[in-house]
């Protein structure tokens, strides 16, 4: 149902906005004299009372009237909270201490005359007696059933029997719903019967807190091999999205059916109390379980709930693709048919690690991908997840979920039978890969660096292959990893682009250059301070990039003339094309793009002897080896020169260390144990 406002006549800026549950005035914050009068002389405010009663007329037909109802009775006006410029008062009305009233609801089509009659004595036998009990004849077209409805009429004058044309169920429940006059409503079967105790045991628990609005019980299944006790709930919307746990008859507020429009018409062939418990938990409608059997359910073959069981499959994504999207901004439309689900921490600007994920996710586009991320993004860093790439692609964000369960559910519903995980260095998804059993029937994960190939070594359920982008990795894997995953190394690659010629002013002045975020772990000071040491007619230096010491590498520029620093630089490209030696001074590192985007451009490169670099670098061929100190770098620069110069080095980057090599190698190994699966299966 929706809110509805009006204005109060001859005084500006006063709103008044009818919800459910109560009325709210909004009075500008200047005027405190006017929001302190509402507060103090309300109940004599005949004009503000009649305009309120009129508002109330002329909504009458929207649903709402029961609401206005209450004015003629003590209002409680109360300081809610205030803003810059309004002032909230709340008119919590005597709804709250609305006496509990109940009607139980019974729809015909062509039953029995003893069907009819025991659901009938089932209602009289209450322990608490229903304030109404109505019997709808939705057109029913057996003569059997029309004289015993006659007949019950006579034998029941205090009962309410109606009549209509077939319309089914749901409008049947609907109309019911829109003459109900009672606070609450219980619709039956015909061929179910109550228990002497579910109304005042339901009317115990409405009464002990108002905020509840649906009371579920357990039911008494019946079927030909006897009968079984369903323990129902609980009543869960994550829960609820993928199986129905609370039955048709249950006590539901009048108020809460009419905001939620009722049932749906379009689960007119079954599954209609399912959808709206679930519209009703997503709403945050508050359900509570009464621990006792409500009522006896008939299970038969021919019935209108074992037909629906047919389309079962239909139905529920019917339910889901209406609530999910409801629920964290889900992909609703992405339900069962995510293939590849890729984890990782986060997803943010400028990592190498980041460049990866997103050419991961452009790779697996055509196979329905799905990012996933686990952690909450570092302030230091700007998140790379826009609106636009939700647009493009399912974003999943842990976070956003209020518990593991929750945000398990919604992964499993968007998963293909044939789906796999592929970890980026994910925390969750190593501590986790246990539970991820459900999503996917195989895990894979890259490793890094060493705190990758930690993780990999540390988690306890077996991965399907790990993922090493280097050799000296796969081997401490081999070494330390005891289980039945296996281990392949799947060099991370860049796009092939077109080499082009650089710019060469001066070939005995050669262009040396750093590049990379301004870091203790990247330590530019190291290359800085080497490059005071050499001989300004034969080298000249630059760096690029930004980061946390950038304010320390501006002030230690002062004392530097041949180094010209330029900031965060758009294109590494551009910036590359223009050296002749580039060099990298990290204190850990894998296989840094920027080097590998080096040598496709035929720069020379020195870096130090640590991580996969030895991967990728070939001593004297495409660059040089240093042992990572000062002095070594600095022979190495000269060393470099020398052998640029003489025209031997011919830097170029391998063909293991491309984008189109990395997707081959990734694409056949998800292939190959796909089919696996599938001999296994058959």
């Amino acid at each position: 149902m929706q809110n509805y406002y009006t204005k109060l006549p001859g005084v500006d800026g006063v709103r008044i906005k009818a919800t459910r549950s109560r009325i709210r005035i909004d009075v500008p914050r200047k005027d405190f004299k006017l929001a302190r009068d509402f507060k103090g002389n309300f109940k004599r405010n005949e004009n503000l009372r009649t305009h309120l009663k009129n508002f109330r007329i002329r909504h009458l037909k929207l649903g709402i009237s029961y609401l206005f109802n209450l004015l003629l009775s003590d209002l409680n006006i109360k300081f809610s909270r205030f803003n810059n410029r309004i002032l909230h008062f709340n008119l919590e009305s005597g709804w709250a201490n609305r006496p509990l009233t109940f009607t139980i609801s019974l729809t015909v089509h062509n039953q029995s005359y003893f069907e009819i009659n025991r659901a009938i004595q089932s209602i009289l036998n209450q322990k608490r007696k229903p304030d109404v009990i109505e019997v709808l004849d939705d057109g029913s077209s057996n003569p059997q059933t029309l004289r015993a409805l006659d007949k019950l009429r006579l034998k029941n004058p205090s009962i309410h029997f109606l009549k209509s044309k077939n319309k089914g169920v749901v409008k049947a429940r609907n109309l019911l719903i829109s003459r109900c006059k009672t606070t609450h409503i219980l619709f039956l079967d015909p061929d179910d019967e109550l228990t002497p105790e579910y109304l005042e045991g339901a009317q115990m628990l409405f009464a002990s807190n108002r905020t509840i609005e649906i009371v579920y019980p357990d039911v008494v299944v019946r079927n030909q091999k006897g009968q079984k006790l369903w323990s129902t709930g609980p009543f869960d919307a994550t829960t609820l999205l993928f199986v129905n746990t609370i039955p048709m008859s249950s006590v539901c507020s009048i108020a809460m059916l009419r905001e939620l429009d009722g049932y749906s018409s379009e689960f007119k062939d079954g599954f209609e109390d399912w959808d709206l418990w679930t519209r009703a938990a997503l709403s945050g409608v508050h359900g509570a379980h009464l621990g006792l059997p409500g009522y006896y359910y008939s299970e038969k073959p021919n019935s209108r709930s074992s037909e629906a069981n047919l389309y079962r499959a239909e139905l529920v994504e019917k339910i889901q693709s209406r609530s999910l999207g409801r629920l964290q901004n889900f992909p609703a439309n992405s339900i069962g048919k995510i293939k590849v689900f890729i984890f990782a921490p986060w997803f943010i600007r400028g990592g190498g690690v980041d460049v990866l994920l997103d050419r991961l996710l452009q790779h697996f586009s055509k196979q329905k991908v799905a990012l996933v991320t686990t952690e909450i993004v570092p302030q230091k860093y700007q998140s790379a997840i826009t609106s636009e790439l939700k647009q493009t692609i399912p974003v999943i964000e842990r976070q956003s979920f209020g518990t593991e369960e929750s945000f398990l559910r919604n992964l499993q519903a968007l998963a293909s039978e044939d789906a796999v995980i592929i970890n980026l260095s994910s925390p969750w998804a190593f501590s986790n890969a246990l539970k991820l059993r459900i999503l996917a029937k195989h895990h894979f994960a890259f490793a890094f660096n060493d705190i990758g190939t930690r993780r990999i070594i540390d988690c306890r359920d077996p991965l399907t292959e790990a993922w090493p982008v280097y050799d000296a990795l796969s081997g401490d894997l081999r070494k330390l990893k005891n289980d039945n995953t296996s281990i392949e190394v799947i060099y991370v690659g860049i796009q092939q682009t077109r080499r082009t010629g650089k710019t060469q002013v001066n070939r005995k002045r050669l262009n040396v250059g750093w590049i990379g975020r301004l870091s203790p772990e990247k330590d530019p000071q190291k290359f800085m301070s080497t490059s005071k040491l050499l001989n300004s007619k034969e080298f000249t230096f630059s760096m690029a990039g930004d980061g946390p010491l950038q304010s320390k590498v501006l002030l230690d520029l002062k004392h530097h003339t041949n180094l010209k620093y330029l900031g965060f630089v758009a294109s590494s490209k551009r910036y590359l094309e223009k050296l002749d030696m580039l060099v990298l001074t990290s204190k850990i590192e894998g296989i840094p793009l920027v080097a590998m985007e080096a040598l496709q451009n035929g720069v020379f490169v020195i870096a130090p002897k640590i991580g996969g670099i030895p991967d990728l670098i070939t001593d004297k061929q495409n660059g040089l080896l240093y042992n990572g100190t000062k002095k070594d770098l600095l022979l190495k620069l000269v060393e470099a020169r020398s052998i640029i110069l003489s025209g031997e080095s011919k830097p170029k980057l391998n063909k293991k260390f491309l984008e189109e090599t990395m997707f081959k190698h990734i694409d056949s190994r998800i292939k190959h144990y796909r089919q696996l699966s599938q001999t296994k299966s058959s």
